[in-house]
């Protein structure tokens, strides 16, 4: 919870990678905040991790108002609830 509590007003980090880390939905709320206040981060890359494809489009929707993000993955998502799977959902380019 720190890290992206610092990582929100960080002006330094241009690129993230946390992938197979477990995060889930939880964590992705406090992604989601961080996104909603960083406005350097440029790379994000969430691969192979346990995010619901709800929690997917609320960290898109997260980056409209810094509009600093360029790329976000999240390849290869498992989440937890029987039959779902959103694996589907690759590299989405979030700037022209």
């Amino acid at each position: 919870a720190k890290f992206f509590a610092g990582l929100r007003s960080n002006k330094n980090v241009e690129l993230l990678t946390a992938t197979n880390c477990d995060i889930t939905d939880t964590i992705g709320d406090m992604i989601v905040k961080c996104l909603e206040g960083n406005s350097s981060l440029k790379f994000l890359t969430l691969d192979s991790n346990s995010i619901s494809g709800e929690m997917v489009v609320k960290l898109i929707k997260a980056t409209m108002g810094t509009k600093t993000l360029e790329e976000l993955r999240v390849s290869n998502q498992v989440y937890r609830t029987p039959g779902e799977y959103v694996g589907a959902i690759t590299p989405y380019p979030l700037s022209p």
